[in-house]
């Protein structure tokens, strides 16, 4: 998450949608950086509004309510197929990695999807805990309100706009990229089980309109 009273931004780092590269490329244009503590770092918007929206507003007071909030969303679909690249990173099958059980190198990406469909997020191995971007996004009432969402897929557009807000071209560099790998198609049983988990993703997703969209 970054901050900026100066530029009247909040971004939040959505997973899997190069938040790490935004960050590396706007640390100096911010004032705030959450980004090398994991417990930060990707504060989701009902946090933000909940914690640290308060905190702001004793210390900057009504000026808080014009951050402009910020967030990535990624097809659901390819966000999910992505966490499965992500983990199956050469460096996850090392045995004595701290994460080694995340690991998805040579697993079936039906095998994956069977640990991530139907199951209690608490009782899922651990290389499919992941939750859905809905989750991230919404804020009270479980609604979607006062964020501005783009699309991964319109990443340039976001730079635009960033680069607008504070005045300079920013240098984009590629951070925590997933393997490249061929993932089989999703067969039909799992689309459907995959609607119904992501309805609320794809409610969000189908209503950002290029270029960004406020909810």
């Amino acid at each position: 998450m970054l901050v900026s009273t100066q530029h009247k931004f909040v971004l939040l780092s959505n997973t899997k949608c190069g938040s790490t590269s935004l960050v590396h490329s706007l640390a100096d244009h911010v004032q705030g950086v959450f980004h090398t503590d994991h417990r930060l770092r990707h504060t989701n918007f009902r946090v933000y509004r909940s914690k640290f929206l308060p905190f702001l507003r004793e210390q900057i007071g009504d000026e808080a309510d014009d951050l402009e909030v910020l967030c990535l969303m990624r097809e659901p679909l390819d966000w999910l197929t992505s966490w499965y690249r992500f983990r199956a990173r050469a460096e996850l099958a090392d045995p004595g990695h701290p994460r080694h059980g995340e690991y998805t190198g040579g697993m079936r990406w039906a095998d994956f999807l069977e640990g991530y469909i139907g199951i209690p997020f608490e009782q899922r191995p651990p290389w499919a805990k992941v939750g859905t971007q809905a989750d991230f996004i919404v804020g009270e009432h479980d609604r979607a309100e006062g964020i501005t969402l783009f699309r991964y897929e319109d990443f340039a557009a976001l730079v635009d706009y960033l680069q607008h807000k504070v005045g300079a071209k920013l240098d984009i560099l590629e951070w925590n990229v997933s393997p490249k790998m061929d993932v089989e198609p999703t067969g039909k049983d799992h689309l459907d089980l995959l609607s119904i988990i992501f309805h609320k993703d794809y409610d969000i997703y189908r209503r950002i309109k290029p270029g960004g969209t406020r909810f």
